[in-house]
């Protein structure tokens, strides 16, 4: 019995050392307003406004309603550069603010932003005024 319970013992003893001697790693989930070398896109803000005039399919019915809405989004550009967490703020109806999403989800990775000399998480607010060339209208 007594050497069932001194194997008991070892065996928790043995697993709780293992458990402690592990390294923690943390990982930084901080999502910064403001950094030292803010996030851009490929070819920087002017292309940001070409890529979106390219690549957005307005869709139909909604022409006449969201045609010269300024239009105020948010997102955050990760670390590796690619864009998660999109949120349309305002101007943009539901149904365009998802064809925004669409866009921006299908941009190249963007040169991330840092902050320290490290890679960080940025949130970057596009403000756009949305309207149709004029082969569109």
């Amino acid at each position: 019995m007594i050497k069932h319970v001194i194997s008991c013992c070892l065996i928790c003893f043995a697993i709780t050392a293992n458990a402690q001697t592990k390294p923690v790693v943390k990982i930084d989930t901080t999502v910064y307003t403001a950094v030292e070398i803010p996030p851009k896109p490929r070819g920087g803000e002017g292309a940001l406004g070409l890529y979106v005039m390219k690549h957005l399919r307005y869709p139909g019915k909604l022409r006449d309603e969201d045609v010269g809405k300024h239009t105020v989004m948010k997102w955050v550009v990760e670390k590796d550069g690619s864009l998660s967490n999109f949120m349309v703020v305002r101007g943009a109806s539901a149904e365009l603010g998802k064809e925004l999403i669409r866009v921006f989800k299908s941009m190249p990775k963007w040169s991330p932003g840092m902050q320290n000399g490290r890679r960080v998480r940025v949130q970057y607010i596009y403000a756009g005024y949305l309207e149709l060339g004029m082969d569109e209208m």
